[in-house]
């Protein structure tokens, strides 16, 4: 049922009933501020509302209505709403000879005469059922294409939640890995030191195969060390990235438990701003990683053991 919202003057009132009666009789709402105006009510407020609520408003331009300040203020006011939100359609309808108002010459509008058989049913009628017609079309387009989003998008998030799990598992692994193997460096490089270092002191050798002994044995110890730092860092930044992961999959739930609840009434803007959030780093941990975290500075600590030396 369509419903429709008819401007005109007071002097065309016999004119806007004809066309009122011709509406009605086959199923539509028709509003005539004259006759279906509720007594006490503003009389603004109350026009406004009908047309807000209209589907279609039809301004009746006679010689009678084209200085009408009412006529206009009522059309352009639905144009106002039109432009704003495509509600409701305004479709003048031009009598006799009146001149179109530059105001409305880009919109469509149907000129007819009143002596005109039938303009009702064979030019107006038509007309309206055709825009409707056209509405409903995009109305459809329009819901068949969210279906399909909506097909892809719960497609798109099953498979990002299942890569993300899996990379947050595989992270999490390498992780707990590294530290294994660090913490087994960390004990191997303390075993070595008590093993070896009291013979390093007590070896009674020649100087030079004592300092060969003992530089050995600082190297070693110190690539221990240097292995046990860069696999506690290769551990913490899995970790990290595994954390970052279950992040992005808690941010993706609530984005899918958004589109879940307000499925028919979100809006691009809004699922734009529900899953923003599930690429939430500024990078990879590991790319702030540098030579000098795993560095033992080997050398500098040689040089200075063997000042010590010297000394």
């Amino acid at each position: 049922m369509i419903k429709v919202f008819i401007s005109y003057s007071q002097r065309d009132i016999e004119l806007a009933r004809t066309i009122k009666e011709s509406l009605e009789h086959i199923g539509n709402n028709v509003y005539l501020s004259n006759d279906d105006m509720i007594m006490g009510s503003n009389v603004v407020n109350e026009i406004v509302n009908q047309i807000k609520d209209s589907d279609f408003v039809l301004p009746l331009l006679t010689e009678n209505s084209i200085n009408s300040e009412w006529v206009m203020y009522e059309m352009s006011t639905a144009i106002g709403y039109y432009q704003e939100r495509s509600k409701p359609k305004v479709i003048p309808i031009i009598f006799d000879n009146v001149s179109v108002p530059e105001s409305i010459k880009s919109y469509l509008y149907i000129r007819v005469t009143r002596n005109e058989e039938n303009f009702i049913t064979q030019r107006i009628i038509p007309t309206l059922h055709s825009i409707l017609g056209r509405e409903h079309a995009k109305i459809d387009v329009k819901r068949q294409e969210k279906e399909e989003v909506r097909k892809n998008s719960a497609k798109y998030i099953a498979d990002s939640m299942m890569r993300l799990r899996k990379a947050e598992r595989y992270n999490k692994n390498l992780s707990f890995l590294c530290y294994g193997f660090s913490i087994a460096s960390l004990i191997g490089s303390f075993l070595y030191l008590s093993n070896n270092g009291p013979q390093y002191i007590n070896n009674k050798t020649e100087l030079i195969g004592q300092l060969s002994s003992i530089v050995f044995g600082v190297i070693l110890f110190s690539l221990l060390i240097s292995i046990t730092r860069y696999l506690f860092l290769m551990g913490k930044s899995f970790m990290v990235e595994s954390l970052r992961n279950s992040n992005r999959i808690h941010a993706i739930s609530f984005g899918e438990f958004y589109l879940n609840a307000f499925e028919d009434k979100i809006e691009w803007a809004e699922v734009k701003e529900a899953f923003q959030q599930w690429n939430i780093d500024t990078g990879s941990s590991f790319i702030n990683q540098n030579s000098s975290d795993f560095d033992p500075e080997l050398l500098k600590n040689l040089t200075a053991l063997l000042s010590s030396i010297k000394k």
